[in-house]
C-alpha cells in the first residue's frame, strides 16, 4: 500500500478544508471539488457488473481519529505492514456505513485489481470529511501518474 502518499494526501485534504469555500454544499479550492456524501459501490454481481451503492452514516470526529491513527500506522508500517491493519480497516469501512454489509460482503463486492484502491479512497474519505469518492479517485489517479 503506497500509505506515505495517502496520508500526505489526508493532511493536505485537511489543510485544504479550513481554507475552501463552500458553495451549494460542494467545497471548492482552485484545484480540487470536495462534496460531503460519503458513499462506496460494491460489486453485488461481479461477474455481470451488478452493483450497490452505500451511503456512510454522518461521522464524529472519532471516526476521523480513527482512521488516521490507522493511516499513521499504516505509513510508519510502510511495505511491511500487518494484515490486521487491514482488518482494522475493513472493520472501520463497515462501521462507517452502519454496518449495511458485512466485512466478507465488502471483500466480495471488490474487484481484487480494485482491492487496495478502494480501501486507500475510504480511508482517505473517512479521514477527511469533504472528500467524496470520485473526487478521490481522480486525484489518487492524477498522483500515481
Amino acid at each position: 500500500m503506497k500509505s506515505r502518499g495517502l496520508v500526505a494526501f489526508t493532511l493536505f485534504i485537511l489543510y485544504y478544508s479550513t481554507i475552501i469555500q463552500t458553495r451549494n454544499n460542494k467545497y471548492y479550492s482552485d484545484r480540487i471539488e470536495f462534496k460531503m456524501a460519503k458513499t462506496i459501490k460494491l460489486y453485488t454481481d461481479l461477474e455481470n457488473g451488478k452493483t450497490k451503492e452505500y451511503k456512510a452514516k454522518k461521522l464524529s470526529s472519532l471516526y476521523i481519529m480513527q482512521a488516521m491513527r490507522l493511516g499513521a500506522k499504516l505509513e510508519k508500517a510502510g511495505e511491511d505492514f500487518d494484515i490486521s491493519m487491514i482488518e482494522d480497516l475493513l472493520d472501520l469501512i463497515v462501521d462507517v456505513y452502519n454496518e449495511q454489509f458485512t466485512k466478507d460482503e465488502l471483500l466480495a463486492g471488490i474487484a481484487s485489481e480494485d482491492f487496495m484502491t478502494v480501501l486507500e479512497q475510504q480511508l482517505v474519505m473517512i479521514a477527511s470529511p469533504e472528500v467524496d469518492s470520485a473526487e478521490t479517485k481522480d486525484f489518487l489517479a492524477k498522483k500515481e501518474n
